[in-house]
């Protein structure tokens, strides 16, 4: 923490130490604890990532740790053991429609998975838990009776590989 606050941080990170380092920004998560959160996007399994933290002080002045960063860095290495996938447009799609008082999901995926899918209104607050379970591989159809008004809703899908979310209009 520096005496003026933190105005910004960001993580620099690299997989080759011959390559220049790539950025992500990070987020203020905590103020009374200053902490801040930044993700390194998924790499492949046995991949090192080398990796720095710079901070840019209210008052305008830099730091970066570990000193004297980006000559020195810290790094790990990915273990995937399990070979989960990501959540991909290539591994799970999904079409929702209203009709006669039941919200229907029509969704494929490309492997089992655990999800849960919720329905959410217009400015994002969770109205339905629809569905909270197991996937298996291929073409499934969910029926979940409910009234709804009518207007624009938010269907999301979540599973530990990621989330999507389509738009719902019942007329």
């Amino acid at each position: 923490m520096h005496i003026s606050g933190i105005k910004e941080a960001k993580i620099y990170y690299r997989t080759d130490t011959t390559q220049p380092y790539l950025s992500v920004p990070m987020t203020l998560t905590n103020a009374n604890n200053h902490t801040w959160t930044g993700y390194i996007p998924v790499q492949p399994s046995n991949t090192t990532v080398y990796y720095y933290i710079q901070a840019k002080a209210n008052s305008g002045k830099v730091q970066v740790r570990p000193l004297p960063a980006p000559a020195s860095y810290w790094k790990f290495k990915v273990y995937n053991p399990t070979g989960t996938k990501e959540l991909t447009n290539d591994n799970i799609s999904f079409k929702a429609y209203y009709i006669n008082q039941q919200l229907v999901l029509d969704i494929y995926t490309s492997i089992e998975m655990n999800a849960q899918i919720t329905l959410h209104n217009n400015i994002g607050q969770k109205i339905l838990n629809i569905y909270n379970g197991n996937l298996l591989q291929g073409n499934q159809e969910i029926r979940y009776n409910c009234n709804l008004a009518k207007g624009m809703y938010i269907v999301n899908f979540s599973t530990s590989k990621g989330s999507k979310s389509i738009k719902l209009i019942v007329y």
